[in-house]
């Protein structure tokens, strides 16, 4: 009896370590199955970013054009302790060039964040990304500025470009402009030329009515001396205001600050429209937000509809049968 005991004890132990190993290496095979599929399916990618990632953790879906392609996996500083390197598997599907971008997008109202690839038509905000000037284990996809932070750029870019405009060069200029000419009107030089032409255009219509006096001939001599001496000095006057304009070179300033302005309401102009365009951007980001926010409300007042109605319902899967 004692031997029959002792080999039904041995077989039950082989047994129990037989089903135990076998548990063990069925377990691996589906994990390693399941990791092999997932790894043919998805590629890895390497993505970094100079600004904060706050609210985008591992796990976070990563969309093409708002349609889930992969996930978030690692998130960590740089090599060069400098940018955030966040690591990102994407299916095979998706076709992986040098112009498609990644940023950095609101998932929801809670602060949670996701990736965007997309391929941007701003040629400027395509090429706002980080230099990285070390070796990477995989393959890389630059990075962009966000919506909100593409709100900003546009706006800063306004700002300069109205700073670009010289509004002190052209007050300055317009001053010594009227300076000049109200110079010019009060001088007393001209006074006296204007002055000198009234009184020989007197003393020339005096003589032509003593015309047949006999003192025509002298006095006609005297008149156009007089003249000849008023031109000179109108003469001399004109090329005196010449010079002075020239010295203020007034229209060359004017063309450059006509062309400046042309130009700076053009990059406004522009400047405007991108914000405009990232600005509805980032209202339909919202507005799906907003949309799913209450979506999930909807959804958190049946169950608790559901439960207030009939806890057992939830919390048990019959309901329990009434006391006798």
């Amino acid at each position: 009896m004692k031997k029959i005991k002792a080999s039904r004890s041995s077989s039950s132990f082989l047994v129990g370590i037989f089903v135990i190993i076998g548990s063990i290496l069925l377990v691996s095979i589906i994990i390693w199955l399941g990791a092999s599929s997932f790894l043919e399916k998805n590629v890895q990618y390497l993505t970094y970013f100079d600004g904060s990632v706050e609210g985008l953790d591992p796990g976070s879906a990563v969309k093409y054009l708002g349609v889930p392609v992969g996930t978030v996996g690692q998130i960590e500083v740089a090599p060069d302790g400098r940018l955030i390197q966040v690591t990102i598997l994407i299916s095979k599907q998706i076709e992986i060039s040098d112009s498609l971008r990644v940023k950095a997008e609101m998932a929801g109202i809670a602060g949670g964040k996701f990736l965007q690839l997309y391929f941007p038509s701003d040629t400027a905000i395509a090429k706002m990304y980080p230099s990285i000037n070390f070796k990477t284990e995989f393959p890389v996809i630059r990075s962009s500025p966000s919506g909100i932070q593409e709100i900003e750029i546009a706006a800063r870019e306004i700002m300069n470009n109205i700073m670009k405009f010289q509004f002190d060069s052209v007050s300055y200029s317009a001053v010594n402009f009227f300076t000049s000419t109200s110079d010019f009107f009060n001088n007393q030089k001209l006074f006296n030329i204007i002055s000198n032409l009234e009184n020989t255009s007197s003393e020339l219509k005096l003589l032509m009515s003593n015309a047949n006096n006999i003192n025509f001939w002298e006095n006609l001599d005297h008149s156009s001396v007089e003249l000849y001496k008023t031109s000179l000095a109108l003469k001399e006057f004109s090329d005196e205001l010449n010079k002075k304009l020239d010295e203020i070179n007034i229209g060359p300033v004017i063309d450059e600050a006509a062309r400046k302005y042309d130009s700076v309401m053009v990059n406004a102009n522009i400047a405007v429209k991108n914000i405009s365009y990232r600005f509805e951007n980032a209202l339909f980001n919202l507005n799906d937000l907003i949309t799913s926010f209450n979506s999930t409300n909807k959804q958190i007042k049946r169950t608790l509809q559901a439960f207030t109605d009939n806890p057992s319902q939830i919390l048990l899967s019959n309901p329990p049968a009434p006391e006798k």
